[in-house]
């Protein structure tokens, strides 16, 4: 109990460390050299306070979420319901193609010697039955 006690009151002291560091004022000048220095007060007489712009906020994007009840109840009144029965009916890649396109490939990486590349178009081969 005091463990956590501690712990609480660490916590504490370290957001008001942050808080006071938040609040700080910012100085700039440029010494003899020509070189911009930044600092938390000034060096000199022609040090600058410089004051920051507040960041630009944005609303949150809206996401809607599909859940699984709802796609399964057959609700095709949604958007992803209909996307899903749009994709279903796509017409599917010809698996003759594929094998001809991965084949070609296999040997454009053959001869630039790409092992992984190979070895991956090689078991997709294998997986298509070509």
């Amino acid at each position: 109990m005091i463990r956590a006690a501690q712990v609480v009151m660490f916590m504490c002291v370290m957001m008001l460390c942050s808080a006071a560091a938040v609040a700080a004022d910012i100085y700039k000048w440029v010494d003899a050299k020509g070189v911009v220095h930044y600092s938390d007060r000034p060096h000199n007489q022609t040090a600058q306070k410089v004051t920051l712009k507040k960041g630009n906020v944005s609303d949150p994007v809206s996401i809607t979420v599909f859940d699984e009840a709802s796609e399964s109840a057959g609700d095709s009144t949604d958007e992803g319901s209909n996307l899903a029965q749009e994709v279903s009916k796509a017409p599917q890649f010809d698996p003759k193609k594929q094998c001809a396109a991965i084949k070609a490939e296999v040997n454009k990486v053959s001869q630039s010697a790409d092992a992984k590349l190979l070895e991956l178009l090689r078991n997709k081969i294998k997986e298509l039955g070509c």
